[in-house]
């Protein structure tokens, strides 16, 4: 007897079947100088993580350049998981009380960052009280207790406005001695974005603990530390890959590593690459990219450039996701800074390809893919193309979701022949779409006990000239 019943897919050969719609779901994980921390934020767009995450503004900070190629790309659902080390803090403005009372209220930013930095505050006396000013940018917060007479004549009702009402900061109550006005607008200080020590462990924690139940079908991680090395090293993508695929074969989620390789990487370095398998794409070469902030040229790590593919294959078709001679939106493109060299050339091409690297160069005039692949060993195997392992992970979820309507019902014939024409009913639209060119019957057949039932499908998708086969088993 099955106390828990689920639906286990279990895949014997190569398979294919419904492609995905494009505008897959996509998580990164990274830095920022604001917004929230160890929290799932979903953005839309571009300007919806300004809007949380500010820019990019140091050298250690990652989420808004890689999103930034992301929705370059055409990416359009991003789940963004901001993190940090134990250095990360909220600017703030201690304010001096009656009698030079030091501290009697600290200001916070909402957020922890440097961003906070832009912070300003500003206290006037009105008759016996105070009135408290908040500006970010054009945004100007005031506290005047509703306009009356003398303000607020106590911190505690200060502070106590200030929580209830601000969107910029909290305030905490020190001292009852009232605070002070000042001359003019005062910045708050001391923020820390807490990039600069991220480990590998600060990324695995946030995936086990925020990313692995969430809906997503590709993960970037882009290096948070552009003078350093930890999110473009093989011993990450290894660890990053273990998860990917524990989710895949626990969890029944499925998903796909995007990353790239360090700047200036050799193409000897990057064959001799160990991790492999079909949920990892390491991409190559690196980029140049234009600050938001300062307009100076920054050069960024392969890690960026998966983004801009993550962005890519979001908005394809499983069909056309091969990325294959697809456009890839960035300034340039950098294989060797200190000669300047640009592109890889074709026979360079050939033999990144041969090694499971999904490269970018000049094609044909064009910044361009020159082929959608994983980093399976077996390159004979059809999870060497990255559109056929979507395609696959759709077929799961469509077939998960659709017997999981049958647990529970008695395994008898009259069950099996209804989960038959419900999943011949999905192949038969898929066939009508063009997406399959052909398919042979459902079998659905008891399993090896009374509590499991093997449904076996076969499909011919549109690009494949073999019928390719799944058993799916529902206990």
């Amino acid at each position: 007897m099955v106390f828990n019943p689920k639906v286990d897919i279990s895949v014997r050969t190569a398979l294919s079947l419904l492609p995905s719609a494009g505008d897959s779901i996509a998580a990164l994980i990274g830095t920022a100088q604001y917004g929230p921390i160890n929290e799932v934020v979903t953005c839309s767009s571009f300007n919806d993580v300004l809007n949380v995450f500010q820019e990019d503004n140091g050298t250690n900070t990652s989420i808004t350049k890689g999103a930034e190629m992301f929705f370059a790309n055409g990416g359009s659902i991003l789940k963004i998981v901001r993190v940090a080390d134990g250095a990360v803090a909220k600017s703030k403005y201690e304010a001096v009380g009656a009698g030079s009372t030091p501290n009697v209220i600290t200001f916070n930013a909402i957020y922890n960052g440097t961003y906070g930095n832009n912070l300003f505050i500003d206290i006037d006396e009105k008759g016996t009280g105070r009135v408290v000013s908040i500006k970010l940018g054009n945004t100007v917060e005031v506290f005047d207790n509703n306009g009356a007479t003398d303000g607020y004549t106590t911190n505690a009702a200060l502070v106590a406005a200030i929580n209830a009402n601000s969107r910029l900061v909290t305030a905490t109550l020190n001292n009852p001695a009232v605070v002070v006005a000042l001359s003019g607008w005062t910045a708050f200080s001391e923020g820390n974005d807490g990039a600069a020590a991220i480990i590998s462990s600060t990324h695995t924690t946030a995936f086990d603990n925020l990313l692995l139940n969430e809906d997503w079908s590709l993960l970037m991680i882009p290096n948070t530390g552009q003078t350093s090395s930890l999110e473009d090293t093989d011993a990450f993508h290894t660890t990053i890959l273990g998860k990917i695929e524990n989710r895949a074969n626990t969890f029944n989620k499925n998903g796909i590593f995007v990353s790239g390789i360090t700047k200036d990487e050799t193409i000897a370095t990057a064959q001799a690459r160990t991790t492999r398998g079909e949920r990892f794409v390491l991409t190559a070469p690196s980029i140049y990219h234009t600050s938001r902030v300062d307009g100076s040229v920054e050069y960024l790590d392969g890690t960026y450039l998966g983004c801009a593919l993550a962005g890519r294959l979001s908005s394809l078709d499983a069909t056309g996701a091969a990325a294959t001679r697809k456009s890839v939106i960035v300034e340039d493109l950098l294989v060797l800074e200190s000669s300047g060299k640009k592109y890889y050339n074709t026979t360079e091409i050939e033999q990144m390809l041969s090694s499971g690297i999904c490269v970018a160069s000049n094609i044909n005039g064009g910044l361009k893919w020159a082929r959608g692949i994983t980093r399976i060993s077996d390159k004979t195997s059809i999870y060497f193309e990255i559109n056929i392992l979507r395609i696959i992970d759709e077929l799961k979820e469509i077939i998960q979701e659709t017997l999981d309507d049958y647990l529970g019902d008695p395994n008898s014939p009259i069950t099996r022949d209804r989960m038959q024409a419900v999943v011949n009913g999905i192949l038969n639209q898929t066939q009508s779409s063009g997406k399959i060119t052909a398919y042979l019957p459902t079998v659905v057949t008891q399993g090896t006990s009374p509590d499991t039932v093997n449904v076996s499908i076969s499909v011919q998708p549109t690009f494949a000239t073999n019928f390719i086969s799944v058993v799916i088993t529902v206990s």
